[in-house]
């Protein structure tokens, strides 16, 4: 395998002398992953008792699932990204997964609504740093003809950590049982809700140290090769050779974030409202689907976009986003209407396998479309748009109507449908009617790699 091995700012890169020991590196990435996702979503399962506690409006608890969090998160991995490339990243790592557990913990010492959005803020700018640089040390971990087995299993911890952390959080609660107030040793007698947190990420500092003991990988990259990177070479002005296939594309992806988050990160607090179920049952719920029929759709995905590629279908991969449209709104609808909770988690289950099947498509779909020069930028950028308005505003969407429209919190089931029907609509025709211009760029694009 070709390494370079050079030193990149004040930091020393050594190459991985042995295959076992970049799998113990990957290893230990996909463990910061798990945590990372943890410490993430285990905030959705304890936001109803947050919301008493603070008395917080869904308005005002969305800010905290989706604005704090989302917004930093997206934004703030742009920067991180370009000092990924120049500074020592297993030390990143370590320093993001500590701040992000100090920012979890902080949530369970919050008690008022400003706190919490500092600490929520927190946990985003944290975890910013973990996603860049893993994918940046496991590219320099196996050789090209390996690389994409090792970025395969580790995307399962993406959806492991998923559903992971409901089932965690589902553990954590089912342990404290009925109990209102919790006694943690240093911490003191706590809310349940602040115990959970405490208790859920305090392990991450213990990851953090892991991260510290495999090597810095060398970098298989030329310093001529990391300046060419970043270059004056533009995504903007390749956007603006190319306005339609990405005009369409990133509006599909960027609705499809949108609808998924304006649902997502509801779930717990709506099986909770519609189905009178404790937070531990509403956990066991949300997590085994989500676990399960995530990775089911991530491989189905995958088989189904290959499939339609070789086969030369129009849209190719970019078709995936239209099983989503499709598939989405039944198996929405059917979730938030269904008379108990087996049955919600049944169509959730399916729910979250078509949501698979966008995120597949949104992976391949952008990097078909640019050159290799520029799909780092274009994924940062892709990052951050769908960020800001998906994750940030998702969840704000679905507490506005609930707060403004019905004015009542048991009708959080009405406030998704009504926010799903118009958006899918919407995606439904932009994916169908990008996919010729998606497509004619991809086949564009290939033919000018070959020459």
């Amino acid at each position: 395998m070709a390494i370079y091995s050079q030193t990149v700012g004040n930091s020393r890169v050594v190459p991985a002398r042995t295959s076992l020991a970049a799998w113990y590196a990957m290893g230990v990435l996909m463990l910061a992953t798990l945590f990372s996702f943890i410490d993430r979503y285990i905030f959705n399962l304890l936001l109803p008792q947050i919301q008493h506690d603070l008395h917080l409006t869904d308005t005002r608890a969305s800010l905290l699932q989706g604005v704090a969090f989302g917004i930093f998160y997206s934004v703030m991995a742009i920067p991180f990204g370009l000092l990924v490339d120049r500074t020592n990243r297993r030390n990143l790592v370590a320093a993001g997964i500590t701040v992000w557990t100090l920012a979890t913990i902080s949530c369970g010492m919050s008690s008022s609504f400003a706190q919490l959005l500092a600490a929520r803020i927190g946990v985003g700018v944290g975890e910013a740093v973990l996603m860049p640089a893993a994918m940046s040390i496991i590219v320099d971990l196996f050789p090209p003809e390996r690389r994409g087995r090792a970025l395969g299993i580790f995307t399962t911890a993406v959806f492991i950590g998923g559903g992971g952390s409901s089932l965690v959080g589902g553990a954590v609660l089912a342990g404290f049982g009925a109990r209102h107030l919790v006694v943690l040793p240093i911490f003191g007698a706590l809310a349940v809700w602040k115990a959970a947190f405490i208790t859920v990420a305090s392990p991450g500092l213990l990851v953090a140290l892991l991260a510290l003991t495999f090597r810095e990988p060398a970098r298989q990259i030329t310093p001529q090769m990391l300046e060419a990177r970043h270059s004056k070479s533009s995504i903007v002005a390749y956007m603006r050779q190319h306005p339609a296939p990405f005009f369409y594309v990133l509006g599909s992806h960027t609705i499809f974030t949108l609808v998924s988050f304006s649902f997502f990160p509801w779930v717990p607090t709506l099986f909770i409202r519609s189905y009178h179920v404790t937070g531990a049952q509403a956990g066991f719920a949300v997590g085994l689907g989500t676990l399960g029929m995530g990775i089911v759709g991530s491989l189905i995905a995958g088989w189904l976009g290959d499939r339609w590629t070789k086969q030369n279908k129009v849209g190719a991969k970019f078709r995936l986003t239209l099983l989503w449209w499709i598939g989405m709104v039944p198996t929405t609808i059917c979730t938030v209407l269904s008379g108990n909770l087996v049955l919600a988690a049944l169509f959730f289950a399916v729910y979250h396998m078509f949501n698979c099947f966008a995120y597949a498509s949104a992976s391949a779909t952008m990097q078909d479309m640019v050159p290799d020069d520029l799909r780092g930028r274009t994924a940062a950028m892709w990052f951050l748009v769908t960020g800001v308005i998906g994750q940030g505003l998702g969840p704000l969407s679905t507490a506005l109507v609930t707060d403004h429209l019905f004015h009542n919190e048991m009708d959080l089931r009405y406030s998704v449908i009504v926010v799903m029907v118009p958006c899918a609509i919407a995606g439904l025709l932009i994916t169908w009617f990008g996919l010729k211009p998606y497509d004619r760029l991809r086949l564009w694009q290939q033919a000018s790699a070959s020459r």
